[in-house]
């Protein structure tokens, strides 16, 4: 008994540290952003700002909208971000289950940009219930990604591995490397700018709509934008290298 008596004693430091490790708050109309104290009140601001002006954009431009205020978890550490939000120890910045969740800024600011980091999350926050629904991963991803300017900030892939745009949901679930992962993330952006492209905006927008649980993908895709399945995957292949060209064309590569 006195074993397990010394062992919470012991931990009582470890949950203290936990608790106070966010013992900031910042709150405003959408977002209750959880954070270190330590962390600077401007960027904290920042962050605040961006998020409810992309939030405000994009639930107009989508027609959608999130219930309550969103949490927002800075965190500390990258084990503390892969821990709560189920990320991959390489991601910047998540939505799971509800919540945004940003791995701490440090980490964001030597591998990412963080308007872009925010601006992805504020997409997936407005989409996250069409996600729920059934929306496929590589489109809701493409779509965060695209208004991220994924496509311009990201140097391209140099090939396409895969045949159809549900391959990029196995790549997103298991990616063997990093590079992997975030080339993937780049065809998905490229995807969502294929279809904004070839069908326009109204178009796109009613196939992320329609993710409301009364449609599954297979019906999605020909009920808003008028072709079958097959055809609208042929003509991605081809529209993704395309745009894959351009991009590299304009990088000089």
């Amino acid at each position: 008994m006195s074993g397990i008596k010394y062992i919470c004693i012991a931990l009582l430091p470890l949950f203290a540290a936990a608790q106070g490790s966010y013992d900031g708050q910042t709150g405003s109309r959408n977002f209750i952003v959880h954070h270190s104290a330590s962390l600077a009140k401007e960027t904290v601001q920042r962050i605040v700002d961006q998020l409810e002006s992309d939030y405000q954009e994009f639930r107009y431009y989508f027609n959608l909208t999130v219930p309550g205020r969103t949490r927002v978890v800075i965190h500390n550490d990258q084990f503390s971000f892969q821990s709560a939000a189920l990320a991959h120890y390489f991601e910047t910045g998540t939505v799971y289950n509800e919540e945004v969740h940003l791995a701490p800024i440090p980490f964001i600011q030597r591998n990412a940009t963080l308007s872009s980091v925010l601006t992805q999350q504020a997409v997936r926050l407005v989409l996250y219930s069409r996600r729920m629904n059934g929306c496929p991963r590589w489109l809701y991803e493409g779509a965060a990604a695209y208004f991220a300017g994924i496509q311009t900030l990201h140097s391209p892939p140099t090939y396409i591995a895969i045949a159809r745009p549900s391959d990029l949901d196995e790549l997103f679930a298991h990616p063997h490397t990093e590079k992997e992962f975030f080339n993937g993330i780049y065809l998905a952006a490229l995807s969502f700018e294929s279809i904004l492209e070839r069908y326009g905006e109204a178009h796109a927008v009613t196939l992320l709509r329609l993710f409301n649980g009364e449609f599954e993908y297979e019906e999605a895709v020909p009920y808003s934008l008028g072709v079958t399945l097959e055809r609208f995957e042929r003509q991605w292949q081809r529209d993704v290298q395309q745009l894959l060209t351009k991009y590299r064309e304009a990088r000089g590569r």
